[in-house]
């Protein structure tokens, strides 16, 4: 894919449909990706287009999610 195949249409977080067109550009189905961010909006976005999503609200917490979505 290049610039010149997709179209120009800016989608931004927290629509889902933003979320899906990421996914859709590195071929991965929504619920094998995670965000992490520290906004809920961009998390609620994210859960709202399938993705594993956390609120980071520390790096011990954000850490043992990584772990358990790795596993």
């Amino acid at each position: 894919m290049n610039s010149r195949t997709l179209p120009s249409v800016r989608l931004l977080k927290p629509d889902p449909k933003a979320f899906h067109d990421a996914c859709a550009r590195i071929g991965t189905p929504p619920a094998d990706c995670l965000l992490i961010d520290d906004l809920p909006a961009n998390v609620e976005g994210a859960q709202a287009a399938g993705l594993q999503a956390v609120l980071h609200e520390g790096n011990a917490r954000t850490m043992a999610y990584i772990e358990r979505f790795l596993q």
